[in-house]
């Protein structure tokens, strides 16, 4: 499977002729924020590269920009739950110390629960759900 466009993403809202929203989601180009983003007809810089955008949505225009922002964060959620996932350490006497999950408590070697959250999260958004 390929990997996704790289992360942080953010929104950019275009200046759209006929006054509908319109939004981008993408990924500034080794960082950097300077320069124009996108002319009024759309055309992308080499500044910002998009990998989804909003436009001619029946949702409302709040709702459009609740969900732009919850898909622009999904890199962030993403490498917070890898860096959860087994990130809870536990010393038994039988083990010694061991790292589980925070959701399930299964350990690293045995794997997730079959209804931990974290594992199914990580499984979504990697396509493999």
């Amino acid at each position: 499977m390929a990997e996704h466009t790289p992360g942080p993403w953010m929104i950019h809202l275009h200046n759209h002729v006929d006054g509908e929203l319109w939004l981008s989601i993408g990924h500034l180009r080794n960082g950097m924020e300077t320069g124009p983003v996108t002319d009024i007809t759309g055309k992308v810089s080499q500044v910002f590269r998009p990998c989804c955008e909003f436009k001619y949505l029946l949702a409302s225009e709040d709702e459009q920009w609740a969900n732009a922002h919850l898909i622009a964060a999904a890199p962030d959620l993403l490498a917070a739950l890898e860096e959860v996932e087994y990130g809870q350490i536990v010393i038994t006497r039988e083990y010694g110390s061991m790292r589980e999950c925070p959701i399930c408590q299964n350990s690293e070697g045995y794997g997730h629960g079959k209804d931990c959250l974290i594992s199914a999260a990580i499984a979504k958004a990697r396509g493999e759900s």
